[in-house]
Order: structure tokens, then C-alpha cells, then sequence
């Protein structure tokens, strides 16, 4: 086994670890990307092995280790592609029960960014035929756009394509952002973090010791229809229609006009990068204003906007912004914030369109959790649209009750459906 460099930590790296660096062995399994990948018929165990082994190859993030124990003086090392090791485990007639099993029991196993790779993967099959790939990945090697990226490239590998172009690396991302070049743009960031910490509203109270994380997540076809039609009518990115009622909800929940809210940067507008597997998620800062008056189209465009200068700051020096804002309690990875909002690629998702007369009932079904994977996010609010809109609540409370939690994402619903029905009688 060959290091052949050692590198400076991208910023989104570095991020990731800061956030993570004081965990408990226990918080650390929820920093764990878990999936599992079906697999088409007639791939062999070797056509998955090789399909590993050429993304190894391919995205160096998959085959770097980290010097994480120097202060700041941290350090990515990017060793030589090597074998891959494939574990296979028979699961009879029920392989897909096996596979979330599998996929539990490797995503709660922790990893040691200094010693093990960054990923690991065992192959199910059924009757000896490969069936699904279970793949459990460190959150510092890739994001949720990664991990779609890697599905898709194992696939396509199987399939015999050809990926094109080599990747870019993480090294040099991390040289282009530690470099001259970039200084204007660290230095706003920074003052972006400052300016709006300094202006936000007093912190919430501190977590109690018996405080709990739960989870409540909404799924409804008809609320992704309002969203859209939303979208569609006001020409407004469908993240912030959707922000636009997490933000109403938060209002009724508190009684406050003003929450600082941390937004979830996915960082990959720039073309170059797009295709880097890495985690290139950070941390952008908001105020989220309410404004009399406002109905939620007139909020949520008002909103993408002010939503769109924080986010434009979403790559920056985590150590740095930590310094300069350590006096309001902040340290530049959610430290000091309670609310969260994040919605997969929100800067770049695309309005889908829908019209008025599309018919669907209005419906939506709750489910609540005990357990899942946890982020130590207090507050946090994950949204994806898909063939449905996905709410996702994660709260972290001494209220030993799902009632709130249930209330909230309905009322996030709630809002989309009243603004909808507005619009279209409109």
C-alpha cells in the first residue's frame, strides 16, 4: 500500500470533520452514507468486484485516509488504488430483508478516517445470484449528490459503458480554495458570517440532559403538486416554495417573526466540480424574516432571493469563520443554531411543472421514528422531491411526544395546499 500525496483538506472536508470531531463512538454511526444498490440481472461477483474497483480507481476520495490528530495542520492522504475485498453473503429467498439488515449493521459501524478505507460494501445474493449491493460510505467521502453519482457510475460500469474523462480530485479543489486566487472570496465569507450572526435573534435555550432525537417524515404526491403548481405560477424555484412554508411553520411554532436558519449549501454550481466525489456540503447562514402581508408565493420569492446571497457564500474556511464568530456562540458548523433547513441540490433543482388542473386528492401519510440517522441537528428539516414530497423532521427536545413534530410537517403541507388553492381560484 502507497501514499502517493498528501494534500491540504478541501473546505467542505474540513467542514465535515469539524462537525464531527467530537462525537461519541455511538454519534459517530449516524455520519454514515448507507444505501443499497439493486443490481441488474447476469452480473457476476467479479463484475461487481471490478465495477469497485475501477470507482476506487477513478474517485480518489474512495481511497484516501486523513491526518485528523494535528490541530489545524490536517491533512488528506491519497493512496495507490488497491484490490478490493468484496464480502458476499447468501440471502435466500429473502434477500431484500437481508439487505436492510446488512445495510444497518454496516452503516452503525464506525470508521477510523486514519487507518480504514473510507467505504465498504457486501454483495447479496440470492440463490447464488447477485442481487443488491449494500454499500455503507464515511460522510467526509461523499455528499447525497455523490452518493447518486457513484449508483449511477457502478451501474453503468456493469453495463460495460464507458465513464469518459477522467474525474476531478479533491486535491485539487483544496489548492484552487487555499489559493490567492480565492482570497476575496474567503475574506466575504467570512464578513457574510459575521454580518448575519451579528444581526440575529437571541440563541434558543440550551438543550435539556434528557432531551431526545425523534423523527417524523411527511410523504404526499398532492403536496409535491402544490409545490410545483407554486413553483410553475410564480417562477420560483420549487427549495424555496418549500422554504417558504417551513419558514410559516416555524413562525406558528414559535410565535417569532425572525429565526437564524442554517441552510444546507450543496456547493456543486460550478461545473468543474460537479462530477467530484467528495462531501462539498457546508453550512450557509440565514435570517428568516416574516413580513405582514406577504402571502407564501410573495415570501418565497422574496426568500430564494435572500436564500440564493447566503448560499453564494457557501464555501468558505470553517476554522476561520469559527474565529470570527466564536463571540455569538457560533462556530461556523451549526454550532449555536437550533433550525435547519435542507433540500437536496437547493440551488440547483429545476421548477417542474404542473397546472391547475391536475388531479390528485389531497393527501399525505406520517410516519414517526425513534431511530434513524442522526446529524445532532436540534431542529432539522430535510425536503426531497421525487415522485412525492418528502418532509423529514429530525427534532432533538425533552417533549416525550410526536404530536408537535406530526403538527409541524402537516402545517408545512397545510401551507402548500391553502397557497395552491389561492392561486388556482385566483
Amino acid at each position: 500500500m502507497t501514499v502517493i500525496d498528501r494534500a491540504r483538506l478541501t473546505f467542505g472536508q474540513l467542514s465535515l470533520w469539524r462537525s464531527i470531531e467530537r462525537f461519541s463512538l455511538e454519534q459517530m454511526s449516524g455520519v454514515n452514507l448507507r444505501q443499497v444498490w439493486p443490481l441488474p440481472d447476469g452480473v457476476t461477483a467479479a463484475d461487481v468486484r471490478g465495477a469497485l474497483e475501477a470507482l476506487e480507481e477513478r474517485h480518489e476520495a474512495m481511497r484516501t485516509r486523513y491526518q485528523l490528530d494535528l490541530g489545524r495542520d490536517l491533512a488528506q492522504l491519497v493512496w495507490a488504488p488497491e484490490p478490493v475485498v468484496l464480502d458476499v453473503q447468501e440471502g435466500g429467498a429473502d434477500a431484500t430483508a437481508l439487505a436492510r439488515q446488512v445495510s444497518a449493521e454496516l452503516g452503525d459501524e464506525p470508521f477510523d478516517l486514519a487507518v480504514d478505507m473510507p467505504w465498504r460494501a457486501r454483495l447479496i445474493t440470492s440463490a447464488g445470484r447477485p442481487v443488491c449491493l449494500v454499500v455503507s460510505v464515511q460522510h467526509i467521502t461523499a455528499d447525497g449528490w455523490s452518493m447518486l453519482q457513484l449508483g449511477t457510475e457502478l451501474l453503468d460500469l456493469l453495463a460495460g459503458k464507458d465513464l469518459g474523462e477522467s474525474a476531478p480530485t479533491c486535491r485539487e479543489l483544496a489548492e484552487e480554495q487555499h489559493s490567492d486566487a480565492w482570497a476575496d472570496r474567503r475574506t466575504a465569507a467570512v464578513e457574510h458570517w459575521r454580518r448575519v450572526v451579528g444581526e440575529a435573534p437571541e440563541p434558543a435555550d440550551e438543550l435539556s440532559a434528557d432531551a431526545r432525537t425523534r423523527w417524523a417524515t411527511l410523504r404526499s404526491a398532492s403536496s409535491l403538486r402544490d409545490a410545483q403548481l407554486l413553483a410553475g405560477q410564480g417562477r420560483i424555484p420549487l427549495p424555496s416554495v418549500v422554504f417558504a412554508a417551513y419558514a410559516a411553520a416555524l413562525r406558528a411554532r414559535t410565535g417569532r417573526d425572525t429565526h437564524l436558519v442554517g441552510l444546507f449549501a450543496g456547493n456543486r454550481l460550478e461545473p468543474r466540480w460537479r462530477s467530484l466525489v467528495t462531501s462539498m456540503n457546508q453550512l450557509a447562514p440565514m435570517i428568516a424574516r416574516h413580513v405582514d402581508g406577504e402571502d407564501l408565493p410573495t415570501a418565497a420569492r422574496r426568500l430564494h432571493w435572500e436564500s440564493l446571497r447566503s448560499l453564494r457564500h457557501g464555501i468558505f474556511d470553517v476554522d476561520k469563520v469559527a474565529d470570527a464568530v466564536s463571540e455569538y456562540g457560533k462556530n461556523g458548523v451549526g454550532g449555536g443554531f437550533r433550525y435547519f433547513y435542507n433540500f437536496r441540490d437547493m440551488a440547483q433543482a429545476a421548477i417542474t411543472s404542473a397546472t391547475a388542473d391536475d388531479s390528485a386528492e389531497t393527501n399525505w401519510s406520517v410516519e414517526t421514528s425513534s431511530s434513524e440517522r442522526n446529524n445532532q441537528s436540534p431542529f432539522y428539516l430535510r425536503a426531497h422531491a421525487g415522485e412525492e414530497l418528502m418532509l423529514s423532521l429530525q427534532e432533538t427536545s425533552s417533549v416525550d411526544d410526536f404530536a408537535p413534530m406530526r403538527r409541524f410537517v402537516i402545517a408545512m403541507a397545510e401551507e402548500l395546499r391553502d397557497a395552491a388553492t389561492a392561486g388556482s381560484a385566483g
